[in-house]
């Protein structure tokens, strides 16, 4: 039975305690605050920025981070899975060049997208891409095998077409 994601990278902390959901949003809010907000992130040499955007006094990029579904459906709850993950956001962005992570583009609806994950497929950061910039679009852990599956073909594919051009 598939529960969390089980990387073995060594650069992955821990994920957060399971607390009681108010106390573990507000864990993963300090933790999107001081790790990800207050920290400038840059990848390929761009800027990746985040949306000033809030809901209910908190960034929506950070919601698009603990609760899953369609970025239309508001009523959706905070997942604890995703809050627990959140300390593996910024750990991913940072060792983007190196050989535990796979990098690729797609493009969803209308927008080119960049995705990182560590190689073994247990979470993703996904940013939209601009000239000059990057997006934050999301982040999350693999809840189940087939959303690896899908990430680790998903990659290939791309290797395979960069191959090919």
């Amino acid at each position: 039975m598939f529960t969390t994601p089980n990387s073995q990278l060594s650069w992955l902390p821990p994920c957060l305690d399971d607390l009681d959901m108010p106390a573990l949003i507000e864990a993963a809010y300090r933790i999107f605050k001081r790790e990800i907000i207050a920290r400038p992130i840059t990848i390929d040499n761009k800027p990746l920025l985040f949306s000033k955007k809030m809901t209910s006094r908190k960034e929506e990029d950070f919601y698009h981070i603990i609760v899953g579904g369609k970025q239309s459906d508001r009523a959706k709850v905070p997942s604890k899975m995703r809050c627990r993950y959140i300390t593996w956001v910024r750990p991913i962005l940072d060792h983007y060049n190196t050989d535990e992570v796979a990098s690729w583009e797609n493009k969803r609806s209308t927008s080119k997208m960049k995705c990182i994950s560590p190689k073994d497929f247990s979470s993703i950061v996904v940013m939209r891409i601009e000239l000059t910039k990057y997006f934050f679009v999301t982040a999350y852990p693999a809840e189940n095998p087939s959303t690896s599956a899908r990430w680790q073909k998903d990659y290939q594919a791309f290797l395979q077409n960069a191959e090919a051009a």
